[in-house]
C-alpha cells in the first residue's frame, strides 16, 4: 500500500528568521539545535532568502494551527515533482543528474513544501515561542553563521527531547482514540476480531475471496480519526494492486473477509496498523486508522513451496565379528 512519499523524503523543515528570541534555558538551546539539524535536510535546494521565507510561512502556519493559504491536494504533487529534481524519489533509485537544470518553484509550491515538512514536527507540540527558536536555528545554519550552542553536546539532547515529546503525544493519542474505536464497534453490522480489527461490510461482494498469499486489486481511502485523508487511490485516479501479505496486518486480515465486488470499512487500532513508529509525514505514532476499501479483483498467489523432507539417516554399520 502506498503512502504519500514526499513528506518522508522531506523529513522536517527549513524556515528563516532574521532575528530570533534569546536562548534563556537549556530547552531553548535544545530547540535551537533541533532547527540547526533540521535545516541540513534542505541544503541541496539552495533556496534564496526570499524562498526560505515562503517555506517558513507554510511551516509556521501549519505548526501554529492557522488556516493554510493553499490547497494542499493541488500543491502536494507539485512539491513531489520539485523534490524529485534534487533527490531520489525512493531508496535505491538513481540520484538526479547534478548538472541538469533545476526547476524554479513558485510561491505556492514553496509554501506547501513548508507545510509538508512541518508534519513531522507536529508531535513535538512546540509552542509559538519554540517555533521561533527553531526557525532561528534553521536560519542561522542555512546562512552559515556560527552556532551559539555546542552541537556535539546538544545533538543527543535533541534526540531525547524529540523522543519524549513524541512518546507523550502517541500515548495521549492512543488513549483518546480508544474511545473512538469503541464507537465504531457499536455500528450496525460491525464485527470485532481478537486482533482489534473492526470490520464493517458496506456492500457484499459475489466474486472470489482472497487468501493472504493472493494479489488483490483495490480502490481505497485511508483516514486518521480526525477525518484527515492521508492516502487515496481515488485521488490518484487509479486502483492499486499488491500482495495481501505485504501490507499492514489490518489489511491482510480485513481484506480476506471480502469478496470481489464488495466494499467494507476497516477500523485499525495502531497495534495492527503502523504502531508506535507511524509513517513519517503521513501517519502519527499510535494512530488508529479508518479505511474505505473496494475489492476489484483477486489474482491467486503461488502456495509456499514445502521444505524437502530430510534425508534418511544412514543404516548403522554391521557390528564387527
Amino acid at each position: 500500500m502506498r503512502i504519500a512519499v514526499a513528506a518522508a523524503l522531506l523529513a522536517l523543515s527549513v524556515p528563516a528568521l532574521a532575528a530570533g528570541p534569546e536562548l534563556k534555558t537549556d530547552e531553548d538551546k535544545t530547540v535551537y539545535a533541533l532547527g540547526a539539524l533540521v535545516s541540513k535536510n534542505f541544503k541541496d535546494f539552495k533556496l534564496s532568502a526570499k524562498q526560505v521565507e515562503q517555506v517558513q510561512r507554510g511551516m509556521t502556519d501549519s505548526l501554529t494551527g492557522k488556516k493554510l493559504a493553499v490547497d494542499m491536494d493541488k500543491q502536494q504533487p507539485m512539491v513531489q515533482e520539485y523534490v524529485k529534481a534534487f533527490m531520489p524519489n525512493h531508496p535505491g533509485a538513481p540520484a538526479p543528474d547534478p548538472k541538469a537544470a533545476k526547476p524554479t518553484p513558485d510561491q505556492n509550491t514553496l509554501y506547501a513544501l513548508g507545510v509538508m515538512a512541518s508534519r513531522n514536527l507536529n508531535d513535538l507540540s512546540l509552542s509559538p515561542a519554540q517555533v521561533s527558536i527553531m526557525e532561528k536555528g534553521m536560519a542561522d545554519t542555512l546562512a552559515g553563521k556560527k552556532s551559539p550552542v555546542d552541537m556535539a553536546a546538544y545533538e543527543p539532547k535533541v534526540q531525547e527531547f524529540a523522543k519524549g515529546r513524541v512518546t507523550a503525544a502517541g500515548d495521549a493519542r492512543k488513549a483518546k482514540e480508544g474511545s473512538q474505536i469503541a464507537q465504531y464497534a457499536t455500528q450496525k453490522g460491525a464485527v470485532k476480531s481478537d486482533t482489534g480489527l473492526i470490520y464493517i461490510s458496506v456492500k457484499e461482494g459475489t466474486g472470489a475471496q482472497p487468501k493472504a498469499i493472493d494479489k488483490v486489486k483495490v480502490n481505497y481511502e485511508g483516514k486518521l480519526m480526525d477525518g484527515t485523508v492521508f492516502d487515496s487511490s481515488y485521488k490518484r485516479g487509479q486502483p492499486i494492486e499488491f500482495g495481501l501479505n505485504q501490507v499492514i496486518p489490518c489489511w491482510t486480515e480485513g481484506v480476506q473477509k471480502m469478496k470481489v465486488g464488495g466494499e467494507a470499512t476497516l477500523v485499525c487500532p495502531p497495534s495492527i496498523a503502523y504502531g508506535e513508529r507511524g509513517a513519517p509525514g503521513a501517519i502519527p505514532p499510535n494512530a488508529a486508522l479508518v479505511f474505505k476499501v473496494e475489492l476489484l479483483g483477486v489474482t491467486p498467489g503461488a502456495p509456499p513451496v514445502p521444505s524437502p523432507a530430510p534425508a534418511p539417516a544412514p543404516a548403522p554399520a554391521p557390528a564387527g565379528k
